[in-house]
C-alpha cells in the first residue's frame, strides 16, 4: 500500500495582502429618488446619480454596486418604488453593506417605513449615509438625529402635498 506525502504550500504575501483587500472591501451603492417627472428634477435625478457613481468608484476601499434610483415617484409608500423596493432585497440578500443618500427626504417621506426600513437595515449590519445631513445610520446618534428629522420630513410632505391641491 502507497502512501501518498501531502504537500501544503504557504500563499505568497503579496498574493494574500491581495485576497485580504478583497474581502474587506464594503459593497457600495446609492439610491437616488425624484417625485416627479419635470425638467428640473430630471437634471437633478441625472446629477444625483453621477455625483454617487464618482464619489463610491473614487474610494478604493468600496466596491461599486450599480445604484437604485425611482424616478416621479412619491416617497410617502415604500411599496410602490420598485427601485426602492429591489434595494431592500439586495440588502436582505447581502449584497450591499453600505447605501448613499442624497437627504432623508429622499430615502422616504413616512416616518414609520423610513424607521422600520432603517431599522431593518441596521439589524443586517447594513449602513446607510444621508450626505446632506451627515448620518450614518450605524452610528450611536444616528437613528435618534434621523428620527427627529424623519418627523420634519413627513410633516413637510404633508405641507406640499396640501399646498398642491
Amino acid at each position: 500500500m502507497e502512501t501518498s506525502k501531502r504537500v501544503v504550500k504557504e500563499i505568497p504575501t503579496l498574493f494574500r495582502a491581495n485576497m485580504t483587500e478583497v474581502i474587506t472591501k464594503e459593497n457600495v451603492t446609492y439610491y437616488v429618488r425624484v417625485s416627479t417627472d419635470f425638467d428640473e428634477q430630471e437634471e437633478s435625478y441625472e446629477r444625483q446619480k453621477a455625483h454617487f457613481e464618482e464619489l463610491i468608484k473614487s474610494h478604493p476601499e468600496w466596491n461599486y454596486v450599480e445604484g437604485y434610483a425611482d424616478q416621479g415617484i412619491s416617497g410617502t409608500k415604500a411599496e410602490k418604488r420598485p427601485e426602492f423596493m429591489r434595494m431592500i432585497s439586495d440588502a436582505r440578500e447581502g449584497k450591499i453593506n453600505r447605501i448613499l443618500i442624497k437627504s432623508i427626504s429622499r430615502f422616504s417621506r413616512n416616518t414609520v417605513d423610513k424607521l422600520s426600513y432603517i431599522r431593518e437595515l441596521k439589524d443586517i449590519s447594513v449602513s446607510a449615509y444621508f450626505e446632506n445631513e451627515g448620518i450614518d445610520t450605524m452610528t450611536a446618534n444616528g437613528e435618534v438625529l434621523i428620527t427627529i428629522l424623519a418627523a420634519i420630513a413627513e410633516q413637510e410632505s404633508r405641507g406640499i402635498s396640501t399646498n398642491i391641491k
